[in-house]
């Protein structure tokens, strides 16, 4: 039986289809322009003849609709986030110190592709729109790809039509979507801290992190801190001071007892105040207790721990976003998948110096 002669061009295959050639254009980006039915028996008849589009191409026909005047070649990808900020002109990352290098990051890399970023608070305090809101104004300025920042809470994108869009999410796991996401790899950052720590001669190593924080990480954090007191113990009943707050400035007493406690020579956190309680304390640092912070950036540039860059994860997060958006890969997958990205080691002035 004969095979079914093989399309090289939208054109032919939009000859074949008895439709125009932008009705196959968006038949491939999934517009809402056109039925169902006609976007389906287009591909049937692509995949019968062997047609692909040109991604790049593709890529390149993601632009505003006829009638407005687009910023840049293909347009825009937007980036959405549930943050709100007091005394500002508009929530925006751009007033988040570290939240600034990633937003940095996207733009950039968006603009490597020809794409701007439009930024959107979806929430109810002022400035903020809803799901459907951002709908239209998605349909409205042709905006396909999507980049999802963490939800507050598990409600905050709900109602947003996925069906019609291509989405990857930042850091967050804990709400839905459940889409794609970039973030970096927490088991590598604990386990760097600890057997970096190891290897400058601490032994009585504590972890002082949020609970929400752990818990969001599926218990990497605590776990690994356990099992390497338990390839190497030092005598600590409890090296682990997990706190209800997001901020250990609010358990202020909780953390000194623990501390007296627990007598650790060092610890690992993400909270920069930690520095500033222990020498209130009168604890030396690193003299007495060194410490090792989670996630080294600009607020704590002079200090030990796991340096990482935010921006390379802004990059990193539209360049899988173009990925998706050329294979077409609309709405929330059954089966999602992740990007984790590693930092390294920094020796700096809350430890120790090799050697």
């Amino acid at each position: 039986m004969p095979s079914s002669p093989k399309i090289t061009s939208s054109r032919e295959l939009a000859k074949l289809a008895g439709v125009s050639h932008m009705t196959v254009s968006r038949a491939f980006r999934n517009d809402p322009s056109i039925s169902e039915a006609t976007r389906e028996r287009i591909l049937e008849l692509a995949a019968k003849h062997g047609y692909q589009p040109n991604p790049i191409h593709t890529l390149h026909m993601r632009k505003k609709p006829s009638g407005q005047e687009a910023r840049s070649a293909k347009g825009s990808i937007a980036f959405i986030h549930n943050n709100f900020q007091k005394n500002v002109p508009k929530s925006s990352w751009k007033y988040v110190a570290h939240n600034l290098p990633i937003l940095e990051g996207m733009e950039a890399q968006a603009a490597t592709y020809g794409f701007a970023l439009d930024e959107f608070y979806v929430g109810h305090e002022p400035g903020g729109i809803s799901p459907t809101r951002l709908n239209g104004i998605l349909k409205a300025r042709g905006i396909l790809g999507v980049i999802v920042g963490p939800p507050t809470h598990a409600a905050a994108y709900e109602g947003i039509d996925w069906d019609h869009h291509v989405g990857v999410t930042l850091t967050h796991r804990e709400y839905p979507p459940y889409l794609p996401r970039v973030s970096f790899d927490s088991l590598h950052t604990v386990a760097s801290c600890l057997q970096e720590l190891q290897s400058l001669g601490y032994k009585r190593i504590g972890l002082s992190i949020p609970a929400k924080h752990d818990s969001s990480q599926l218990h990497v954090w605590s776990g690994c801190l356990l099992m390497h007191h338990r390839m190497y113990p030092c005598g600590m009943k409890d090296p682990l001071f997990s706190y209800p707050s997001p901020n250990i400035k609010d358990v202020v007493d909780d953390f000194y007892a623990w501390v007296d406690e627990q007598k650790p020579d060092a610890i690992i956190c993400i909270d920069r105040y930690s520095r500033e309680l222990l020498q209130a304390k009168g604890i030396r640092v690193p003299q007495d207790i060194a410490l090792a912070h989670s996630a080294v950036e600009r607020d704590v540039a002079d200090w030990s721990g796991y340096k990482i860059d935010r921006s390379a994860q802004g990059r990193a997060t539209v360049d899988l976003l173009m990925s998706r958006m050329i294979h077409n890969e609309f709405g929330i997958p059954a089966s999602s998948t992740e990007t984790l990205l590693r930092g390294q080691w920094q020796h700096g002035s809350t430890s120790r110096p090799p050697g």
